[in-house]
């Protein structure tokens, strides 16, 4: 959401989604990000249409894009279990659990989730 929102730091995401990077997610950010869109539209900062654009845009990104989307199912038990080592919420724990299984980088601005993934020996950029 951060690129798509041009939030500080945005230009940095750009080159995490390319191809060459291959980048992964769990199907999950698609609600969550949804989630955001709606919930600006509720707070005023952006107007029905504008969201509507930002999620096809959102869609761009895993349809044709280059941004690969699997099930969260199949990392929810090894999620709930740093969850709850961590004291972390469970969806920022399926990233980890994700990243953890496939032995690659998890790339996020929360410090929070940076700093949890490095506990759970995950490479990790924080933005």
């Amino acid at each position: 959401m951060k690129f798509l929102l041009h939030e500080k730091g945005w230009q940095d995401v750009k080159e995490y989604l390319t191809t060459a990077v291959s980048p992964t997610s769990v199907d999950l950010i698609v609600i969550e990000s949804a989630n955001v869109l709606w919930k600006s539209v509720r707070c005023g900062l952006f107007r029905k249409e504008q969201a509507t654009e930002l999620y096809a845009a959102l869609e761009l990104l895993y349809t044709q894009g280059p941004l690969a989307l699997e099930s969260g199912t199949q990392y929810s038990s090894d999620a709930l279990a740093i969850a709850l080592a961590e004291e972390i919420p469970v969806y920022d724990a399926l990233l980890i659990a994700q990243a953890r299984a496939h032995h690659c980088t998890l790339v996020t601005a929360d410090r929070k989730q940076a700093r949890c993934a490095k506990e759970c020996d995950v490479q990790t950029i924080l933005l």
